[in-house]
């Protein structure tokens, strides 16, 4: 929304104070701005590599002399041309920074800087407006700029109320006039991961700003024509969303969004659970649906659970909110509770609850809460449950545990997100500046990576200062190299880390089946009689997480979670043999005798020789052997006729690699998933062994 002409020149005001002169051993080179009170971006062209002293100057003639110019942070290449000046004496100006997108082509802006302000005669500063003409690459290009001088000056979009770009170069004026190009900061953010955080505590104060001056006016223009605090109509209200992101673009999306409308405005839900595995975006389609539906309510709050505020400040400032602060806060918990509950009947508010799972247990059955987060429970269920006027939306990746009915017929809904679709995913490489892929390629990465925006977003921004040779060699073995990303990693190890032990012996399963299974098969690989009887609800669990896909024919996993935890098996594994630890190498087979040619082959390839492999690079081929055999005499000793795989992957260990089985001794052992066809067992003693599911020679 456009701001009032009286906004405006508050925001004049205000983005004027926050940029600065930057100058070089004393030589004005260009222009600055303020994002925090302890940092300056500028265009790296202006500072140079090896900047021998840098000096700040403000409009109020106010000099900072203490300038370092943080490389590890800073952008050089004149793609981006971003550099990131750190100063060691805190400013009172500063804006927040924002990105936009294709569909803000033409949205006004205003870019402020001193153009030939090396002058002695044009000291001041430049006010320029104008328009986004069109997005070259990392660079916008537009027609509010002002020649030498002007670079490193900010450019403010009045929509989002954020600088989105800094400009960087001007067209000469026989090419056009008063345009040029302003870099953007979407690679900034990327490469400094700390910056969400400062830029987020700067927006909030900058919002709340805003929000207070554009009360004012509106509150004193409606009196001016005696009409009174309302106006005549609804009363103007407060919304609390400093909390989600400012969305540029929405990747896809379309068909859920307007669901989760039509739930909302038309079917009047109290209650929408938008559920999601990590990296899968349903922070941004929520952050639009506010923006879509906000006009719908009278009040608005939307809240991040990722530091886990507890449920007392949560319910404060919403009553605070809600009575727009003219309430006297309850005592106690359960006090808090029936106020709100209170505001939600007689009032139509929207409540938004991101990050849900951060207020979870981790190490049990999805959907538990930390100790001292009950009383959200309370909060949700009630909102669930009772008749009232408002709407509760949560995001989350495990889906609380309530006794709910959802559906057409009812108030509360949920609504599963997979991945993008390949319209939508191609969207990654056409809005922004990557390597230039194929169309065919680009759906491989896509189909790889499970359309997951995030693990997308990760491998494109990666791979961009890889040598092209490199690049196609990873697009040419993309199937066996998902994981070459440290991020991706990441995002799956924080999601992995939460599960319980059952959990994970489901999942691990599900990565070695590499296919579909039904719950009978699961119960038929798993070793263990007490997970066995539970895996049902396991199954039930790691759904609730977003964990694993439910198709026609079964149970199974994402290809990129699949690889995951194939990786971490085969680390697992490892781990435990090195350590004369036989748990996990008798819990879980490496390949299946039984499986369909196809995937055996995919098992054998994938886990079982990569294990060969590491024991072998780390023993040698005969100390592997030998190791192999110690384990098995260690556990025919200690566990005979145990149940489980142990016996079974050695066996396959040595027979795929063509190890001589002479004089072995698997007497009294259960020897599981032995594919030995084509074998010579006679050297063999397997008496009294029992074969299951195993496949022997004719």
């Amino acid at each position: 929304m456009m701001p009032d002409e009286d906004v405006k020149k508050f925001i004049y005001q205000e983005i004027a104070n926050a940029t600065v002169k930057i100058l070089v051993a004393n030589e004005f080179r260009g222009s600055g701005v303020f994002i925090s009170s302890n940092y300056v971006l500028t265009a790296y062209h202006c500072i140079g590599e090896y900047a021998p002293k840098i000096t700040i100057e403000t409009r109020f003639g106010e000099t900072f002399n203490d300038v370092e110019l943080d490389k590890a942070k800073s952008l050089k290449h004149h793609y981006y041309d971003i550099a990131v000046l750190k100063i060691y004496k805190k400013a009172t100006h500063y804006l927040p920074l924002g990105t936009v997108s294709t569909q803000n082509v033409t949205d006004e802006i205003m870019t402020t800087g001193y153009p030939a302000g090396n002058l002695k005669d044009n000291q001041e500063i430049g006010i320029y407006f104008g328009n986004i003409s069109r997005f070259r690459g990392h660079k916008i290009e537009n027609d509010a700029m002002k020649g030498r001088g002007h670079s490193g000056g900010p450019v403010y979009h009045y929509i989002t109320h954020r600088v989105i770009g800094l400009v960087t170069e001007g067209y000469e004026d026989n090419v056009m006039l008063n345009t040029g190009l302003a870099t953007r900061f979407d690679a900034l953010f990327q490469k400094w991961p700390g910056l969400e955080f400062i830029n987020n505590e700067v927006a909030k104060a900058w919002d709340k700003r805003l929000r207070e001056l554009e009360y004012k006016v509106k509150t004193r223009k409606k009196r001016s024509l005696g009409l009174g605090n309302n106006g005549g109509g609804p009363p103007i209200l407060p919304t609390d969303c400093r909390n989600m992101p400012n969305v540029r673009i929405l990747y896809g999306r379309t068909e859920e969004l307007e669901n989760l409308s039509q739930w909302i405005v038309t079917d009047k839900c109290r209650f929408v659970t938008v559920l999601g595995m990590g990296g899968i975006g349903k922070t941004a389609p929520v952050a639009k649906l506010v923006e879509k539906v906000k006009s719908e309510f009278q009040y608005v709050m939307c809240q991040s659970l990722y530091k886990t505020p507890s449920i007392e400040k949560l319910l404060s400032d919403a009553i605070n909110l809600f009575s727009n602060s003219k309430i006297k806060l309850p005592n106690t918990l359960d006090e808090k509770l029936t106020l709100l509950f209170d505001y939600l009947r007689s009032l139509r508010c929207l409540l938004v609850l991101d990050n849900v799972e951060s207020i979870m247990q981790s190490g049990t059955y999805a959907g538990q809460y930390q100790t001292g987060y009950e009383g959200y429970a309370d909060l949700i269920e009630w909102v669930a449950k009772s008749e009232h006027q408002s709407c509760l939306v949560l995001t989350t990746r495990e889906k609380p545990k309530m006794m709910l009915q959802e559906g057409e017929k009812y108030s509360t809904r949920s609504l599963q997100l997979s991945g993008l679709e390949e319209s939508a995913g191609q969207q990654f490489f056409t809005e922004n500046d990557y390597f230039k892929f194929s169309e065919v390629a680009q759906k491989k990465i896509i189909q790889c990576y499970g359309g997951n925006p995030q693990a997308l977003h990760i491998v494109l921004t990666d791979i961009q200062d890889w040598p092209t040779v490199d690049i196609f060699q990873w697009l040419k073995n993309i199937d066996e190299n998902l994981l070459v990303f440290e991020d991706i990693e990441e995002l799956l190890e924080t999601q992995f880390e939460r599960l319980s032990k059952p959990e994970k012996v489901v999942i691990y399963w599900l990565a070695i089946n590499r296919e579909p299974v039904s719950i009978f098969d699961l119960k038929a690989d798993i070793v263990s009689p007490k997970i066995r009887r539970k895996v049902h609800g396991i199954v039930k669990s790691l759904r609730r997480r977003s964990l694993i896909e439910k198709v026609a024919d079964g149970f199974t996993l994402q290809q990129i979670v699949m690889d995951y935890c194939t990786k971490r098996l085969i680390d697992k594994i490892m781990a435990h043999i090195n350590q004369n630890r036989l748990a996990i190498f008798n819990r879980h087979a490496l390949m299946k005798a039984t499986a369909k040619d196809y995937v055996k082959e995919t098992q054998i390839r994938l886990i079982l020789q990569p294990i060969w492999n590491s024991l072998v690079n780390k023993m040698g081929p005969k100390g592997a052997e030998n190791h192999l055999k110690q384990l098995l005499y260690k556990f025919q000793k200690k566990s005979p006729n145990k149940p489980g795989y142990l016996a079974g992957n050695i066996l396959n260990l040595l027979c795929q690699n063509n190890v001589d089985l002479s004089g072995y001794d698997f007497s009294n052992l259960k020897i599981w998933q032995a594919d030995l066809q084509n074998i010579n067992l006679e050297p063999v003693d397997f008496t009294c062994s029992d074969f299951i599911s195993s496949k022997m020679c004719s």
